[in-house]
């Protein structure tokens, strides 16, 4: 083809205008039948990791995780609600000083937690993130052999912007290895 496409360009140099055009339509004509015989598979990760044992077992350990967090969360909240509630309840018997006191210990475990909710939120995705980049590179090692073993060209994501048939979706059997390497 690109053998072709010089021979034409050098060609068309020579050419009148008329057969200028005809190599265009020529060539035009060839990168379509090109295009047709270029092999394409899709797959959908997200159906990879709602469905797959490595993605079941990723959101069990994530919402694990999760769960975890929010009772710790939870104890650190009550903890700054009872101090809260003596200090209302005690301020009018309580010194200048401990008011002051109990205050500023209100306000650092305010700080402590409002930090661990960050902290936490940020390991839960660090994580989450984690586990779908390995996931994603098992995919990609048998996306290859799936590619070498059926002479594909090409294999993308279903959820990446394209028109595609469902004919060329290989999830199944992506799926289906994974599942095998678990």
């Amino acid at each position: 083809l690109i053998a072709f496409l010089l021979t034409a360009t050098a060609a068309a140099a020579q050419a009148p205008v008329d057969d200028v055009q005809q190599l265009r339509r020529e060539v035009e004509a060839m990168k379509q039948q090109l295009a047709l015989s270029c092999r394409v598979a899709i797959f959908d990760f997200d159906r990879i990791l709602a469905e797959s044992k490595r993605g079941l077992a990723l959101s069990k350990a994530i919402n694990e995780l999760h769960v975890s967090r929010q009772a710790e969360l939870k104890t650190m909240d009550d903890e700054v609600m009872r101090l809260a509630k003596r200090f209302e309840a005690q301020a009018q018997l309580l010194s200048e000083d401990e008011r002051k006191s109990l205050g500023n210990e209100i306000l650092e475990k305010r700080n402590a937690l409002a930090k661990a909710v960050r902290e936490a939120g940020e390991e839960l995705e660090r994580r989450r993130a984690e586990g779908i980049q390995g996931i994603g590179e098992i995919v990609g090692e048998i996306a290859l052999k799936l590619a070498e073993e059926r002479g594909l060209d090409m294999i993308v994501d279903r959820n990446v912007p394209l028109v595609a048939s469902s004919r060329l979706d290989i999830t199944d059997e992506l799926l289906k290895r994974l599942d095998a390497r678990s």
